[in-house]
């Protein structure tokens, strides 16, 4: 398949996508991966060893290092829960293994998570995090990328709050809506003002009986899938930045991972933690409301002091615009200047910094920059 393919015309003449290349939604796994078995260390190839363990049913924690090689400064990227598949980030996580080991927190497809599991919403997901950084231990660098930004930002605070050993030495977060109503877009003024009764109704439908969730609430991939594809679709037809990586792939790899199969690959979402999430970030505002609690105190990301926080925003980003981000360094207000820095490339589009050019020759190396610099 070459990358060419991903575009074609319709019977109108218009730019169009080919269906050949949007992944199946029921055939997605439960869990994918980085696929990621080496990385470059000065001229040297050097193979990546990967191990993962499950935190719980509905997460999987994975971890990459050079193997046979001391242990470096570890990043732990957080997956957002919005349905993607972790071959999105591939190319920074392969642009921050050059100086960093990598862990990956990621969220399994809830389609196959029986109901006995219990439930899984915004709670749990902050709660998840937290465990992935104690299962990790000290000086972890954690990063978020777009919805998980907010997430990690309560599981970063509520540590710092509780002077925990294993509390982050930096936070980075890439094109997330730590405040929505800097600058709104499209998808942030649709999802602040959609109320939550109407997300559960509309949006969310039981699994049917053919998977292990059978009759879990899930915000469902078809459902997803289909706005995604016109929202593609529209991109394509603009010749927008992002139109531009389906038709002339950046990414690395991209005969083998072409960026529409990437963008497309996406799993069923727990319910709860779809409709909740968004209530928290876009509704109720938690991170600047103190309306989130853990281990029964409110988390105030204002009273953390000794957290490195860089935030990195995509110029033409029309789901989280820049503004959204930067934010951050107002809600950790009483951050030391020298511990803050903001990064806001020109290549835009709200999947640059994780994938392709933009992401692999600037996002990555300033972000490798920024935790080594920060590093205790």
């Amino acid at each position: 398949m070459t990358v060419v393919q991903a575009a074609k015309r319709d019977d109108a003449g218009r730019a169009g996508l080919d269906p050949r290349l949007i992944a199946e939604p029921g055939r997605e796994p439960a869990w994918g991966g980085l696929a990621i078995d080496h990385t470059i260390l000065g001229a040297r190839r050097r193979p990546i060893e990967s191990r993962h363990i499950s935190l719980n049913p509905f997460s999987v924690l994975l971890t990459l290092r050079v193997a046979d090689g001391a242990p470096r400064p570890l990043a732990l990227l957080v997956m957002p829960m919005s349905g993607g598949n972790a071959l999105m980030i591939r190319d920074l996580a392969a642009g921050l293994l050059e100086t960093h080991d990598v862990a990956l927190l990621d969220w399994v497809n809830a389609r196959y998570v029986p109901l006995t599991a219990g439930r899984f919403g915004f709670q749990e997901n902050v709660e998840t995090t937290i465990a992935a950084l104690r299962h990790l231990g000290a000086g972890v660098h954690l990063v978020g990328i777009c919805q998980s930004g907010a997430v990690a930002a309560l599981a970063a605070s509520a540590l710092h709050q509780a002077g925990a050993a294993e509390r982050p030495v930096s936070l980075a977060l890439l094109s997330s809506p730590i405040e929505p109503l800097a600058e709104q877009t499209r998808v942030s003024s649709l999802l602040a003002f959609t109320a939550r009764s109407w997300l559960t109704g509309s949006m969310l439908s039981p699994v049917p009986r053919a998977f292990a969730g059978r009759g879990r609430m899930v915000y469902p991939a078809e459902l997803q899938q289909a706005r995604l594809k016109l929202y593609l679709k529209n991109q394509l037809a603009a010749g927008t930045a992002v139109g531009q990586k389906i038709t002339h792939d950046d990414g690395l790899e991209a005969e083998r991972f072409p960026f529409l199969e990437r963008a497309t690959r996406l799993k069923d979402i727990s319910g709860p933690a779809f409709t909740e999430s968004v209530a928290a970030i876009y509704h109720d505002r938690v991170l600047w409301s103190g309306g989130f609690r853990f281990a029964g105190e409110v988390v105030r990301p204002r009273f953390v002091k000794d957290l490195a926080v860089m935030t990195i925003e995509a110029e033409g980003d029309d789901i989280t615009a820049p503004g959204q981000t930067v934010a951050a360094h107002r809600l950790f207000a009483r951050v030391p200047d020298g511990l803050r820095e903001h990064l806001l490339h020109d290549e835009g589009s709200h999947f640059s910094a994780l994938h392709g050019r933009p992401a692999i020759e600037e996002v990555a190396p300033a972000l490798s920059r920024f935790m080594t610099a920060v590093a205790p």
